[in-house]
């Protein structure tokens, strides 16, 4: 776990290997001292030979889902992460669109 602060708001990051298998290769962060209803998983970096690029994931994505459940904070996404050999269903928001990824 690392925290960074930038423009004075604090960014937790974490290692997505940490987390799970298929988020080899990006770093995740958790914006602290935002409205909840703002919340959500910020990409920070991407391996682009990373499993995770090769679906489409990019820096400055927001990771706001993981299957039905919704994701504002690191540990929202630990807990709503599948076992280490399921594919990872996750709603991601990249500007003004939201779509769903499989990374399989």
């Amino acid at each position: 776990v690392l925290t960074v602060t930038l423009n004075e708001s604090e960014i937790v990051e974490r290692d997505g290997a940490d987390l799970h298998p298929r988020l080899k290769g990006v770093i995740l962060g958790e914006r602290k001292g935002v409205p909840k209803e703002q919340a959500s998983i910020e990409v920070i970096r991407v391996d682009p030979r990373s499993l995770a690029a090769r679906y489409g994931i990019q820096p400055k994505d927001r990771i706001v889902g993981v299957g039905r459940y919704r994701i504002r904070t690191l540990e929202n996404l630990i807990q709503a992460l599948p076992g280490p050999r399921r594919s990872l269903p996750l709603t991601v928001r990249r500007d003004n669109e939201q779509f769903l990824v499989f990374i399989r």
